[in-house]
């Protein structure tokens, strides 16, 4: 069982209210997978990944847990 809510993950993105769905740790979690689906996906190609954040006053410390 899933320690996140699987109602955030929509189609093409991920939508959830800030510090109850969407925590600092969801998005440390979520960046750690991602990296690790990324490295297993692409071995011996280089690839940038590019993080970008609104003006939301929660997006700071999600843009640094997700780093």
């Amino acid at each position: 069982m899933s320690r996140f809510p699987a109602d955030v993950f929509k189609a093409y993105d991920i939508r959830g209210l800030a510090d109850s769905q969407l925590t600092p740790d969801f998005a440390f979690a979520l960046g750690f997978a991602f990296a690790q689906f990324t490295k297993e996906e692409t071995k011996k190609e280089h690839v940038k990944v590019f993080i970008a954040h609104d003006m939301r006053l929660s997006s700071p410390a999600f843009f640094d847990a997700l780093e």
